[in-house]
């Protein structure tokens, strides 16, 4: 007989380059529900749960991402490199599209 466990809580959502703002409030309420959120909100937490908040974002990003991650030191400081990495690749977008719509557009006449 074999015995077969299932995460009821359906595991770690992936990060992808469009999903940065539901990802983190996902991942938050995750971490926050296991305990470990204080490891990456505030940083002061024992080296267990620091841990146990790292191997979660590096699971719930994709592989290069999570290897780089895997360096840092602190689970406080991967969630500061997603963000920095996402939020600033948003602001990119955001002004190029400022641009592309501020354009005046040449008429046809």
């Amino acid at each position: 007989m074999v015995q077969v466990y299932r995460d009821i809580g359906g595991g770690w959502p992936m990060l992808t380059r469009a999903n940065y703002h539901e990802w983190s409030l996902l991942m938050k309420v995750k971490l926050q529900a296991r305990g470990l959120w204080e490891a990456v909100a505030y940083g002061d937490v024992i080296y267990e749960d620091d841990r146990r908040a790292l191997e979660a974002l590096c699971a719930a990003v994709q592989a290069d991402l999570g290897a780089a991650l895997a360096n840092k030191p602190t689970a406080k400081l991967a969630w500061e490199a997603i963000a920095t990495r996402r939020l600033g690749g948003e602001r990119v977008r955001r002004a190029t599209l400022q641009r592309r719509v501020g354009k005046p557009r040449l008429s046809a006449r």
